[in-house]
């Protein structure tokens, strides 16, 4: 019997360093998710998690807890690896310990609630590269609005690590394979929104292990992993369990989109609420359209036309902009901030405020499908970013390649922890019983317990999966070769 010796860390980051807490940890479990849907763990878009629960002794109630960084790393018979990287977001404790509930960067971005402004034809996740440009306020910009969300969550690119060293996590993106005709954050819980980009597309949106958030389209799923496959036998394993079902099987697609427009310039908000602005004070407030606003009439650039202001002084005699008073603006897809200043030393009223610009509208709903047969399921319901009929039915020809055949989530429980097994990884199974031989699986979940000592791994199998290798991409020369597909 092989005898294995299990090693562990624990870490918490106090003003901006790390300090190592091992010694006051008594026992660390958790899991690491690229899905929670049992009935199809290749699904698009469905809310991946990743957790640590922390039971230690109180010297840890000395720490500050609320949305503290903390990271783990368990080893097995040589160095530990990180297998968690997040945030504190709860804590309870008795008279004896403390226990801290920890969960991965997601959480940062469901509590992001910014405004973007709008994307134009821009696939939903771009590319991160070292010198992809990711930052918003840089002129050049052109990322995706995965990217745009992730990077006001506190996230930056992990291929820019160089440059962000103190970078509350990272994120990685492939580039996506459907691009909105417009799309737009409105102050919504910001991995919501992302994963409904998610869906919209295809792909995967979860946490590595190593902390970086990562989004995979849907070819990359079964990419095979560079040299030889990690093998599972019932040797590595206790307990086995295995799952298929129907619940979201298809054998035809049906998907609806609302195409939007944009319209010509027109008045698109009118805000009629009545404010006093006393002498030489500054008020600032929001206005949000009916529509979303591709862009915003303006006299030049940040300032507004003087017939935008209905501005008198108390008196009625009316206040002139630029002389009486001035403004700035800050303008996205759904929110323009005003800022006044009066620079009398008078009273003014701001009675009325008028906008202009060209506002996005919702058009007539359609629907598209794709297969036959009476395994009907409607993909992606609702969803607001899908916005053809083209677009429409390239996802369900992407549903029904992941959702036509039931792949078999299979789970192995009591397993020596291994470090080097990561979400996203494709292994092979072999079970004698199943007449398993080598079957290549990709890992969707790893959860471990006892202190990183035992682990219970979910695998699905992949079999029959296109991955990116079986289809043309553009810009690779293919002479000579007839066996490729066409990209959805």
């Amino acid at each position: 019997m092989a005898i294995f010796t299990a090693i562990y860390s624990a870490s918490i980051k106090v003003t901006g360093s790390w300090v190592d807490v091992t010694d006051l940890v008594l026992e660390l479990s958790g899991s690491n998710e690229a899905t929670r849907n049992a009935d199809n763990a290749l699904s698009f878009g469905d809310s991946s998690e990743t957790r640590i629960s922390v039971r230690g002794l109180l010297d840890l109630m000395a720490y500050t807890w609320e949305f503290t960084p903390f990271k783990a790393e368990f080893g097995m018979d040589g160095p530990a690896v990180q297998v968690f990287n997040g945030v504190i977001t709860a804590r309870d404790n008795t008279l004896d310990d403390v226990t801290f509930t920890c969960e991965g960067f997601a959480v940062l971005a469901k509590n992001m609630k910014e405004y973007s402004r709008v994307f134009v034809h821009k696939p939903v996740a771009t590319k991160t590269t070292a010198s992809s440009v990711e930052d918003p306020d840089e002129p050049a910009y052109a990322a995706g609005p995965i990217n745009w969300i992730l990077w006001k969550s506190g996230g930056r690119p992990v291929e820019q690590d160089f440059s962000y060293p103190d970078a509350a996590f990272y994120y990685s993106c492939d580039r996506a394979l459907i691009a909105p005709r417009f799309a737009w954050i409105a102050g919504e819980n910001g991995w919501d929104e992302a994963l409904k980009l998610v869906q919209a597309s295809g792909g995967q949106l979860f946490q590595a292990a190593d902390g970086t958030i990562t989004y995979r389209q849907p070819y990359t799923i079964a990419d095979n992993a560079p040299g030889s496959p990690y093998l599972f036998t019932t040797s590595a394993f206790k307990g086995f369990k295995q799952r298929q079902s129907t619940r979201q099987l298809m054998t035809k697609a049906l998907c609806s989109f609302i195409p939007r427009f944009l319209r010509p310039t027109q008045d698109v908000a009118e805000d009629t609420t009545s404010r006093l602005i006393p002498g030489g004070e500054t008020i600032t407030f929001d206005i949000e359209p009916t529509w979303p606003l591709y862009n915003l009439e303006q006299a030049s650039k940040g300032q507004l036309a003087a017939s935008c202001f209905t501005m008198t002084f108390l008196g009625g005699r009316g206040a002139v902009l630029n002389t009486d008073y001035t403004h700035t603006l800050i303008i996205t897809a759904q929110r323009i901030s005003l800022t006044i200043e009066n620079l009398t030393t008078r009273p003014m009223e701001l009675a009325k405020v008028v906008l202009r610009g060209q506002p996005i509208t919702a058009g007539e709903a359609g629907s598209v499908s794709y297969g036959s047969g009476t395994a009907v399921k409607e993909i992606a319901s609702g969803n607001p970013y899908i916005q053809s009929a083209l677009d429409g039915e390239r996802l369900c020809q992407l549903y029904m390649a992941f959702y036509g055949d039931a792949h078999p989530l299979r789970t192995l429980s009591g397993c020596v922890y291994n470090p080097d097994r990561v979400i996203g990884e494709i292994v092979e199974l072999s079970i004698d019983e199943l007449g398993l031989s080598a079957v290549p699986h990709v890992i969707v979940a790893i959860r471990h317990s006892q202190t990183g000592a035992e682990m219970e791994v979910d695998l699905v199998e992949i079999e029959g999966i296109h991955k990116t290798s079986d289809f043309f991409i553009v810009g690779r020369n293919y002479t000579g070769v007839s066996s490729k597909l066409v990209g959805y």
